[in-house]
């Protein structure tokens, strides 16, 4: 009886010291991970603020172009008013150019 009696223990033993060991790499992965959130964190936030810049840059690019792109139309519709206007003999409007 007494040998069962001193066969047990090592397993509690084992088993004490598994849950030990375990609980231990809990908690270093725990504060592992506590040290790297805050890098993550500003590594996150430098590349949203890096992707809200070309965000603004892409929309000011495209306005540039739509207002390029619009610049032969309303210049030709400023033409033909010019030209309907000296056709149909405007009195009260007078060109930019003073002609």
């Amino acid at each position: 009886m007494d040998e069962s009696k001193h066969d047990q223990a090592p397993i509690g033993r084992t088993g004490d010291i598994r849950h030990l060991i375990q609980e231990a790499v809990r908690e270093f992965v725990s504060l592992e991970q506590a040290k790297s959130e805050p890098a993550y964190k500003i590594e996150l936030e430098e590349e949203r603020r890096r992707r809200e810049a070309l965000e603004r840059k892409m929309n000011e690019l495209v306005g540039k172009i739509a207002a390029a792109e619009s610049l032969p139309r309303r210049l030709s519709a400023a033409q033909r008013f010019v030209r309907n206007c000296n056709a149909s003999g405007c009195k009260n409007w007078t060109s930019p150019s003073g002609r």
